[in-house]
């Protein structure tokens, strides 16, 4: 079972390994963080590797601008500081076309102008940045895969990382793991023994000997008495896990804007890009569900709180039972079985109950399609929303708790950012209409210059919100309950003005979509004590052998 093990694990490295190293690219297009069916769909004028050449020749004029260079010394200098795997078809870009680059630039084209004449772009009214009056530039070649692979990457590293939602490094199959990323401990509590499908994080029952740490929460062994601490701290204590399925905003999502702005680049800027690759550029465990270590990078600062360490701090035993099941583009058809949802680990008769939140809070109305026909449904919402309760019932221990997390009210974003400048230069409203241009915006319908466009997208949210109360009103399920609660974002606005906090602090810079650090953090505290107040029966007890757990076993092993 072991070589057998290894040996499915050294094919899925191969993929991994093909995928990870295009990812400082992929990041450059943030539509990657929300594309509705999980791969990348044919867009029109060159979609996202159009997207990707504008972006990084842009900052890459703007290093040339900066530092007072030609823009191949430039794109070298960028070239230089990419992590090896990353430089080497940046490195070879240069070799063809810097010559070319020297030459476009001092006829005076801009980023869009070269990406258009290198055949990247093919929509002329497609433009991150105004066209500068009496300037035309046709195209002088087109990229093919052997010559222009450099953008063409960016499509196909989202294609072979975009399926990925289970832990790689998982060698017992009990889909925990002890490495960090490619959705291992970043994301679900770290797997103590990795060698045994029997040890995990938030397993009950267990045949294990006292001295074996067999749900993985750091307490183990016995007293004088020879009662094992495991029973006598947490048997009676009601212990829970978190699992949270949803998006990209349930995975924090976040590119580092420093990342995008040329003034704020160094020899470090992407020292950590590899590293955060392998977690799709998301952020678990800093975001409002499962958040529970402080960033050392510098890419990731803020404040940190989490449904799951308020938990933890009400139960130490909760110590590692955490799950975060966010996929960047989720929709509810996509977590209905047999999908995303199925990478959820409970099994209902070993396990403790979880309290589980669903919450997909965008998606269904977000699409890059220029149209509201691309939205979800009421009725097609209901089904899969049904489908996935269904999976639940039939999987989730006895006296487990569901909590629907509603759509947001997206229009927030345009209020809050429209008259702001993007990291990469332009306004939101330029990054915004050219993502949309080029049909791969993370949300035509909010992220629109067109008032009655968000509105029809917010009214189309309102809609899916209903059908959770219907659910809520209509069925009943075995072994959960349910509750309903809007997405905070007003009330976190609210609050986060009254303290004298600015509205734009609250939303990622880079995509201007996502919800911040400062964000997640309010939303786990808005969210646990709305819960706290209306249903504690849903966050469990406080344990009264707190003390003693952390005066015997300190931080239960850490993370």
């Amino acid at each position: 079972v072991f070589f057998f093990s290894c040996s499915v694990l050294s094919k899925r490295m191969k993929r991994l390994t093909s995928a990870f190293i295009g990812l400082l690219l992929v990041a450059f297009l943030l539509v990657a963080s929300n594309s509705p069916s999980h791969t990348v769909e044919a867009a029109q004028g060159g979609g996202t590797a159009c997207a990707g050449c504008t972006m990084i020749l842009t900052i890459v004029l703007d290093l040339a601008a900066i530092h007072n260079k030609a823009v191949d010394k430039a794109l070298e200098d960028y070239c230089s500081i990419l992590p090896t795997p990353i430089a080497t078809p940046c490195i070879d870009f240069l070799d063809k076309y810097g010559a070319l680059l020297v030459k476009l630039v001092a006829e005076g084209a801009s980023s869009d102008d070269i990406c258009h004449s290198l055949g990247v772009c093919t929509l002329p009214q497609c433009r991150l940045f105004p066209q500068k009056k009496g300037l035309h530039f046709e195209r002088v070649t087109t990229l093919t895969a052997e010559t222009g692979g450099l953008f063409q990457w960016i499509e196909d590293a989202i294609n072979r990382f975009a399926n990925l939602h289970d832990p790689v490094f998982d060698v017992d199959g009990d889909y925990f793991s002890d490495t960090g990323t490619f959705r291992g401990a970043y994301w679900r509590g770290k797997d103590c023994d990795p060698l045994s499908a029997d040890v995990y994080p938030g397993r009950n029952s267990t045949t294990l000997p006292p001295e074996f740490d067999h749900n993985c929460n750091g307490i183990k062994g016995t007293n004088r008495q020879h009662q094992s601490y495991e029973d006598l701290y947490c048997g009676s204590s009601d212990p829970r896990g978190v699992i949270i399925l949803g998006d990209s905003a349930t995975a924090h999502f976040r590119l580092p804007p420093q990342y995008l702005n040329a003034s704020a680049i160094t020899a470090s800027t992407y020292d950590h890009v590899l590293f955060w690759g392998e977690n799709e550029f998301d952020w678990p465990h800093r975001s409002w569900g499962t958040g529970h270590l402080n960033d050392t990078t510098g890419d990731c600062t803020g404040p940190l709180q989490s449904i799951y360490l308020q938990m933890r701090q009400r139960n130490l035993c909760n110590h590692r039972d955490y799950q975060n099941i966010g996929v960047n583009g989720a929709r509810s058809g996509a977590m209905q079985p047999p999908g995303i949802i199925n990478s959820m680990a409970r099994k209902q008769t070993s396990d403790h109950p979880a309290l589980v939140f669903y919450a997909l809070v965008g998606n269904d109305v977000c699409h890059p399609s220029p149209s509201t026909s691309a939205f979800t449904t009421p009725q097609e919402f209901e089904q899969n929303v049904l489908s996935s309760l269904n999976y639940l019932d039939a999987n989730l221990p006895p006296n487990s708790h569901v909590v629907f997390v509603g759509l947001v009210d997206g229009r927030v974003l345009w209020d809050t950012m429209h008259n702001r400048t993007h990291p990469i230069g332009c306004t939101y409203p330029e990054f915004y209409d050219y993502l949309n241009c080029l049909e791969i915006s993370p949300c035509w319908g909010w992220l629109n210059s067109n008032a009655t466009v968000r509105d029809e997208t917010s009214a189309a949210a309102k809609s899916l919100n209903q059908v959770y109360k219907q659910i809520i009103a209509q069925y009943t399920f075995k072994n959960f309950d349910m509750v309903y609660y809007d997405f905070p974002l007003i009330p976190v606005f609210t609050y986060w003005i009254a303290k004298g906090g600015a509205p734009y602090e609250l939303i990622e810079p880079s995509d201007g979509f996502h919800p911040s650090q400062i964000t997640n953090a309010l939303v786990a505290e808005y969210l646990f004590g709305q819960l706290e107040r209306d249903h504690p029966d849903f966050i469990g007890p406080v344990n009264p052998n707190n003390a003693q757990i952390q005066s015997l076993f300190g931080d239960q092993g850490g993370y």
